[in-house]
């Protein structure tokens, strides 16, 4: 059995626990659900890796409730198997990495899209002390038919942009899967997204505690699977906005609350002077006015007073659904 595999000879006594987690260096965590056709391939390149560098480690797949025998081929490969119950991407990788024992995490998709032959390259800026290593496809290449348009010149590019003007992260592509980190980096972050969006959580996070962060040029392959992919471009593209845009009230509030006003006093001042009827704009110059005010008057609220508002309006708007529901 290859040193990949040596954190997964036994769960019993904590003697044998203990043994195991020092002689662990290297956690490959891959997210599973229902990847038969792919597992197998994906856990050989990276025991291979591991091996053939002399890296000792473990492979977990964090199973998100398969039924295709992904968990019995990845315990014949030798692979430790995680059973995590709650779904979505982001809660199988929690699940997974809770469990790890090493002292450095690579995390990848179990589909073939990834290389995990270049797991060394990923792990030498860990020793060195960088505290994420982050893959990039776009300089490492994306081979023909791997990254639909739609993700590669707009997805990707666009939410990236973002991130990297909201919260100045050096990452230019904040999506790709592979990737690793010291475990305790990962325990300072504190991730708490479940879906797709957990990749976007890291980086943003990453950047707000200024933590030290790399890019290692990666490939990306084309999909091994013949059914489609867990992704959906729509609704998991709005989901990493929405983490962008509520985990920075500036952009939220603070500077579109600026714009409001200053466009409301632009047209109380300048604009009423140009027109005969000046009354005709004066509920649009209130009400940009207004508008910008409330944002002002939330950015400056404590956060924890901003939270319960939100849960109370929440609150309101279900109850006056469902009444409104029943009058029907």
């Amino acid at each position: 059995m290859v040193t990949a595999t040596i954190a997964s000879v036994s769960r019993k006594g904590d003697s044998r626990e203990a043994i195991a987690s020092e002689s662990v260096e290297v956690s490959v965590v891959m997210p599973c659900l229902n990847e038969a056709e792919t597992l197998a391939a994906c856990i050989a390149e990276a025991q291979e890796a591991l091996e053939n560098h002399d890296i000792s480690g473990e492979i977990i797949i964090a199973d998100n409730g398969s039924t295709d025998g992904s968990q019995e081929i990845a315990e014949r490969m030798g692979a430790r198997v995680v059973d995590v119950t709650r779904k979505g991407y982001g809660s199988a990788l929690m699940g997974g990495i809770q469990q790890a024992r090493g002292q450095y995490i690579v995390m990848g998709d179990a589909d073939m899209s990834y290389d995990f032959g270049d797991i060394p390259k990923l792990v030498s800026p860990l020793r060195q002390g960088a505290d994420i290593v982050m893959g990039n496809r776009f300089r490492g290449g994306i081979q023909p038919g791997a990254m639909p348009p739609l993700h590669r010149y707009l997805g990707n590019p666009v939410l990236t942009s973002i991130g990297r003007i909201f919260y100045k992260s050096p990452s230019s592509d904040f999506h790709c899967g592979l990737r690793a980190f010291t475990k305790s980096a990962y325990d300072r972050m504190d991730l708490r997204t479940t879906g797709m969006e957990f990749a976007s959580e890291m980086v943003v996070k990453a950047a707000v505690l200024e933590m030290k962060l790399i890019e290692a040029p990666t490939k990306l392959r084309p999909d091994g699977r013949s059914r489609a992919p867990h992704l959906r471009s729509w609704r998991d593209g709005w989901r990493h906005l929405r983490f962008l845009l509520l985990y920075s009230p500036r952009w939220l509030f603070l500077y579109p609350g600026l714009l409001l006003m200053i466009a409301g006093i632009y047209l109380v001042f300048y604009i009423h002077k140009l027109i005969t009827d000046p009354n005709g704009l004066l509920p649009l110059m209130c009400i940009g006015f207004v508008l910008g005010l409330v944002f002002l008057l939330w950015m400056m609220l404590p956060k924890g007073l901003r939270h319960m508002l939100s849960r109370v309006g929440r609150f309101i708007f279900r109850r006056n659904s469902k009444e409104a529901q029943h009058k029907h």
